[in-house]
């Protein structure tokens, strides 16, 4: 899972379209067997009202987007990540990103468990 950090000064459509346009299809064609690339949108107030929950981040602890890519094994997200196709991405990373945090997850468990309908 990568959590991405988008740079002062860059568009939304510039920061998406290398999301979903070059990181994604990089991480794809190198190998990646389950790939979701997810960008937020800006924070606002009205957006999260959780009582007794602040919301407000200082901006340069706030993501920007989510990237999160599955394989077999980790030894696969290695030559994921070494792929020429993601090299290429992230060379130019730096003109949309300023921050991209890798967090390896082992195990993921379904929140919402959705039971079959009774037939009546």
């Amino acid at each position: 899972m990568l959590l991405v950090r988008r740079r002062r000064g860059v568009s939304g459509r510039s920061f998406r379209a290398f999301i979903h346009t070059s990181l994604g299809p990089a991480l794809h064609v190198a190998g990646a067997r389950d790939l979701r690339t997810y960008t937020f949108l800006p924070w606002a107030s009205a957006a999260d009202r959780t009582p007794g929950v602040s919301h407000i981040n200082p901006p340069h602890e706030r993501y920007h987007a989510a990237v999160i890519l599955g394989t077999g094994t980790r030894a696969e997200v290695e030559d994921v990540i070494a792929s020429p196709e993601v090299a290429a991405a992230v060379k130019h990373q730096h003109v949309t990103c300023t921050g991209v945090h890798a967090y390896a997850v082992d195990r993921t468990v379904p929140v919402i468990r959705m039971r079959p309908r009774e037939h009546k």
